[in-house]
């Protein structure tokens, strides 16, 4: 049993010395002698530095674009000269609430005999919407769904307490 042994390692000290043998490398020192031989390189030198000009914010004294003015279009109407109720912050569960209507991407329209349901692409998927559902995040309603349009009635608070009916028009892309 010993001898078999003390003839394994023979063996693989034999195997191990045959893999090691001496590498011809000389291709590698010519190809590394090649690129030596070419002509270096030079990058072109960094643009100048510009000088510092220093601006000062000059519309501090204007209207802030985001504040209420108190012009509204003649599309909408206000809680004092209308009958718009405050919105029913539990209306019919619907999927598409949590997406601005900006966001979203009128795909197709599908029609029955009875009625027709647009498709809208929102966060990756396409969902089917009737006249009646809800979209958006400022309670908008389906009122009227054509072969190329949606048409959405929001409801938005107008900063004084009561509610404006804003329109908001889906149009189908050509590139969905």
């Amino acid at each position: 049993m010993r001898k078999v042994r003390e003839l394994a390692v023979v063996l693989l000290m034999l195997c191990t010395l045959g893999c090691h043998s001496a590498t011809d490398l000389t291709e590698l020192q010519v190809f590394v002698d090649e690129i030596k031989s070419q002509p270096a390189r030079f990058l072109e030198p960094l643009p100048e530095n510009q000088d510092y000009i220093e601006l000062s914010y000059t519309a501090s004294g204007l209207r802030n674009p985001f504040a209420f003015n108190g012009a509204w279009s003649a599309d909408m109407h206000s809680q004092a000269g209308s009958s718009i109720q405050v919105p029913q912050l539990l209306h019919a569960a619907h999927f598409l609430p949590e997406h601005s209507l900006e966001s979203l991407v009128m795909v197709g329209v599908l029609t029955n005999s009875r009625s027709s349901f647009a498709l809208l692409r929102a966060g990756g998927s396409v969902y089917k919407v009737a006249v009646g559902d809800y979209l958006g995040v400022n309670y908008g309603r389906v009122s009227v769904i054509t072969d190329t349009t949606i048409e959405v009635i929001e409801t938005v608070a107008d900063g004084e307490g009561g509610w404006l009916e804003r329109p908001y028009i889906l149009r189908v892309r050509a590139d969905s």
